[in-house]
C-alpha cells in the first residue's frame, strides 16, 4: 500500500508542478484533454458494466461442446461439471470483478462518502441488477445503465470538478477499498449461485435442460 501511495503522490506533484510551470493557458487545455480521457474512460467502463451485469448468462463459453464423453451417465456428469465450471465459477468471478470496479468508479466520483457506503451501494445495486436479470432483463439492463450515468452527470456538474487534491486523496482509498470488501464479495457470490441453482431448477421443471445435450 505504501508503494501505491508513493506512486499516487509523485503523481500529485507532477500535476501540481505542471499546472505552476506551463501557462495557465496551455494548463487549462491539458487539464481539458485530462477531463475528456477521464470521462471517455468512464463512459467506456459503464457502458461495459451495463451490457455484461443485466444479462442473465452474459458469457457464452459454451463449455458443453467439450463434453466427448459417450457413457449416458459419464456424459451427463461431465456436463454437469462444465456447467458448474462456466455459471457458478466463472460467472460470478467475473460479476466480483464488476462490483469492484462500481465501488472504484463510486469512490472517485461520490464526494464525502464512507467507504463502508459505498460498499453498500455498489453491492446493492450489483446484486439487484442480478436479481432483475432473472425476472426481466429490460429493467436490469435501465437500473444498471441509468444508476452510473446519473452518478457521473452529477460528478460533471459539481462545482469541484476534477479538484486534484481530492481525486488524488481518492485514489489512494483504493487498497482500503480492497480490505473492506469480503463480506460483500460473499454476499454477492452467495447471491448469484442462488439465483443460478433456482434458475435451472426451474429449467429442468418446465422441461427445459440447461446443462443437457444439445
Amino acid at each position: 500500500m505504501g508503494a501505491i501511495n508513493n506512486f499516487i503522490d509523485s503523481i500529485g506533484i507532477g500535476y501540481s508542478y505542471l499546472s505552476v510551470s506551463i501557462p495557465t493557458p496551455l494548463f487549462l487545455i491539458t487539464k481539458l484533454f485530462i477531463a475528456a480521457v477521464f470521462i471517455t474512460l468512464l463512459v467506456f467502463l459503464i457502458w461495459g458494466f451495463y451490457a455484461t451485469l443485466s444479462k442473465r448468462n452474459f458469457i457464452a463459453l459454451n463449455l458443453k461442446e467439450y463434453n466427448t464423453s459417450d457413457h449416458p451417465v459419464g456424459r451427463k456428469l461431465l456436463a454437469l461439471f462444465l456447467y458448474f465450471i462456466e455459471y457458478i465459477l466463472i460467472m460470478p468471478a467475473l460479476i466480483i470483478l464488476w462490483f469492484l470496479a462500481l465501488s472504484i468508479v463510486l469512490l472517485l466520483l461520490v464526494p464525502d462518502s464512507a467507504m463502508q457506503q459505498i460498499l453498500f451501494l455498489s453491492g446493492g445495486i450489483v446484486m439487484s441488477i442480478r436479481i432483475l436479470s432473472y425476472l426481466k432483463e429490460d429493467l436490469s439492463r435501465e437500473l444498471a445503465k441509468l444508476f452510473p450515468f446519473i452518478t457521473l452527470s452529477i460528478y460533471l456538474l459539481s462545482p469541484n470538478l476534477f479538484a486534484k487534491f481530492d481525486f488524488f486523496d481518492k485514489l489512494k482509498e483504493i487498497p482500503i477499498l480492497f480490505g473492506n470488501i469480503a463480506y460483500f464479495l460473499a454476499s454477492i457470490l452467495f447471491l448469484e449461485i442462488i439465483l443460478r441453482i433456482s434458475y435451472t431448477i426451474h429449467e429442468i421443471a418446465v422441461g427445459v435442460e440447461e446443462f443437457g445435450e444439445d
